[in-house]
């Protein structure tokens, strides 16, 4: 898994120019937003994309016969794509965090809200992971990120609706107002809850893997 993780971070060397762009774009977004909680989604969900990059590499030029010809299973690929996605994304997601707060305290905004928005951005950010990587390894570069692009509408369209019959329901959900429920408790079943999603894809993954024929 080592080599893989190191083959994977040399293709990424050389994209250093997108990420450059990327960072400049994410100092433009703090300097100029209204709030400095964006970037961090931003940041780390770009973050963890660049995982399914890694992957179309593999595939280019049937990269993954020859990948498969060295003594590497497919299950060690698909631990080392999801390790490399909880490095990228939770790399970005920490430093985006730092930087967010530190922008927040000198703008003068509540470092407090900035905080819980970094907090539950982790949880979101290995969803994101879980949706993303099965769809990239069963259909590929381009099905895979029109796969995404659908699972994630559909994903935002059943979140949209739920929240209108709710309200049109006059029903809301709310949390209890101690310290304890508002904080750690919900933190952590948030976190429990990703954490669940992710050992459910990386499953699914390794099983795509498996029957995955090059």
């Amino acid at each position: 898994m080592k080599g893989l993780l190191c083959k994977d971070f040399m293709l990424l060397k050389e994209q250093k120019f997108s990420l450059l762009l990327i960072f400049a774009i994410a100092l433009g977004m703090t300097a100029f937003s209204a709030s400095p909680s964006f970037v961090i989604g931003y940041f780390s969900f770009i973050g963890g994309s660049f995982t399914l990059s890694t992957i179309s590499y593999d595939e280019a030029d049937n990269g993954n016969a020859f990948l498969f010809s060295l003594p590497i299973s497919r299950k060690e690929y698909t631990r080392e794509k999801y390790l490399l996605g909880l490095t990228l994304g939770g790399g970005c997601w920490l430093f985006s965090s730092v930087f967010a707060v530190l922008a927040g305290f000198l703008q003068g905004h509540d470092i407090s809200d900035i905080f819980f928005t970094a907090v539950f951005m982790f949880p979101s950010l290995l969803v994101l992971l879980s949706i993303m990587l099965p769809l990239h390894l069963k259909f590929g570069g381009e099905k895979g990120r029109t796969a995404i692009i659908i699972v994630m509408g559909i994903l935002f369209f059943t979140i949209l609706s739920v929240g209108k019959v709710l309200q049109a329901a006059q029903i809301q959900l709310s949390f209890p107002s101690t310290p304890a429920a508002n904080g750690v408790v919900v933190l952590l079943a948030f976190l429990l809850a990703g954490l669940c999603v992710l050992l459910l894809s990386y499953q699914i993954s390794a099983a795509i893997m498996k029957r995955k024929e090059f």
